[in-house]
């Protein structure tokens, strides 16, 4: 096969890889703006329509062990009333608590729904979707300079070995 055809197929390949690793990073940066868009909707409507309520909690110490690391952190798991029914919720914290209450607003329709600050989460929601947004070129530039990279390695160093082949 002559150079020229070699170079047509490592055209085809990498656009093929290319491509397919597009679609892919698409479908995974779609999936995740819908799943920050959804926060973001509920973030909303704790803030416009929800009610707050006091929440009772209990503190629970653990041990985190991470590659020879200890944190040491504290696991809240609080509760709330809401029409006879109780929700409960988990909750880690680096810091004792001072009181045994903590403020929660949730959603009158469904009180599942529920922030300890939702002005703070609708604020982090928003920078996510935006780390979302902008990495995406990123990532797909990175991946076909490295697939690019690979394929015209692996046929240079096809090349070499010829070429020393021939010469013995």
């Amino acid at each position: 096969m002559n150079s020229k055809a070699k170079l047509k197929i490592l055209i085809l390949c990498v656009a093929v890889f290319s491509l397919s690793i597009f679609l892919l990073i698409r479908h995974y940066m779609n999936t995740e703006k819908n799943d920050i868009t959804a926060k973001i909707h509920f973030s909303e409507l704790l803030i416009k329509e929800g009610k707050t309520i006091l929440a009772t909690y209990d503190t629970v110490y653990s041990d985190y062990h991470r590659r020879g690391q200890t944190s040491k952190y504290m696991t809240i798991s609080y509760f709330y009333k809401v029409k006879d029914k109780i929700y409960k919720k988990d909750k880690q914290i680096l810091e004792v608590p001072v009181s045994d209450t903590l403020s929660v607003v949730y959603l009158p329709s469904n009180p599942n729904i529920h922030s300890e600050n939702a002005h703070d989460d609708l604020e982090y929601q928003k920078k996510q979707l935006n780390n979302v947004s902008g990495s995406f070129l990123g990532w797909f530039l990175l991946i076909i300079s490295v697939s690019v990279f690979y394929f015209m390695r692996k046929d240079y160093l096809r090349e070499i070995n010829e070429q020393l082949d021939s010469e013995n």
